[in-house]
């Protein structure tokens, strides 16, 4: 692997299934803490800017890195309209069970999608997790996609899916040109996880947000951090940036704080210098 990108070459696969498994990278190392990199919805962990800028800082830092593609995005198998919320968990748990070592504790470093995913897995692993780095979070997203939809194509996706027709939609995007596939399984089981008023923390979480950010206002980001049922939640609001915050600036302040939460702090800095 480079030493400052993650490369495809490097690329391992984790059996979920008979039939399905996971692609991910892991890079060992001696240190009690390690970062666990987890994608926004149709994020992939290679030929990503801000996955390779974190792959350099846990090489500076010398922390253990781990990235993985959800189920049905990069590499990973699976088919795109069978997506939801709630396995994205169940295979972010099982990275947490059998890929890192079972006494090293993980920053999550969850981005859009990742960050609700984060959320969720720190309930059910609390004794793994060292803290939540949020960058343009996106708690319970699908409820802004199923507000999108008008009444005759909830009708049509409902029918598609009672008859076991593959049920989706493709809905425009600015970051791709054939838009995104949009599985009524992710609209409909989504809500059975979505952040609600005193949601349990027990670990540092971190949120980054650009108020630029078209995809989940940075007012909504406020909202899900006052759900949360803990004093160490803070929120750094960018003006200028976007939802991806994947400038060079935006990821070296992610950076700082990374060091703080990993006991990097005193060389952190001069090496992003």
């Amino acid at each position: 692997m480079s030493s400052s990108s993650i490369s495809a070459a490097n690329i391992l696969r984790l059996a979920t299934s008979v039939k399905e498994h996971l692609s991910y990278v892991h890079i060992p190392t001696a240190s009690d803490i390690g970062l666990v990199l987890v994608n926004g919805w149709c994020s992939t962990l290679s030929g990503s800017r801000k996955n390779n800028f974190f792959a350099q800082c846990a090489r500076r830092r010398k922390l253990t890195l781990t990235a993985y593609d959800h189920y049905a995005h990069g590499l990973s198998s699976g088919s795109m309209d069978k997506f939801t919320i709630g396995a994205a968990k169940q295979d972010l748990l099982r990275v947490l069970d059998e890929v890192v070592a079972p006494n090293q504790r993980q920053i999550l470093i969850g981005s859009s999608m990742g960050y609700w995913l984060s959320l969720l897995a720190q309930r059910e692993r609390p004794e793994r997790i060292a803290g939540i780095v949020g960058i343009g979070g996106a708690p319970n997203f699908t409820a802004l996609l199923l507000d999108e939809l008008a009444p005759g194509q909830i009708d049509h996706l409902t029918h598609l899916a009672r008859t076991e027709q593959r049920a989706s939609y493709q809905r425009p995007s600015q970051y791709d040109p054939a838009g995104y596939e949009v599985g009524w399984s992710l609209l409909q089981e989504g809500q059975q996880h979505y952040i609600t008023k005193g949601w349990k923390v027990s670990c540092p979480v971190r949120l980054f947000h650009g108020m630029r950010d078209r995809d989940m206002p940075w007012t909504e980001a406020i909202k899900y951090i006052d759900y949360m049922d803990s004093r160490d939640v803070t929120i750094t609001l960018i003006k200028d940036g976007n939802h991806r915050l994947s400038r060079e600036q935006d990821l070296k302040q992610v950076a700082k704080e990374l060091d703080l939460l990993s006991g990097c702090e005193m060389m952190g800095a001069e090496r992003e210098a």
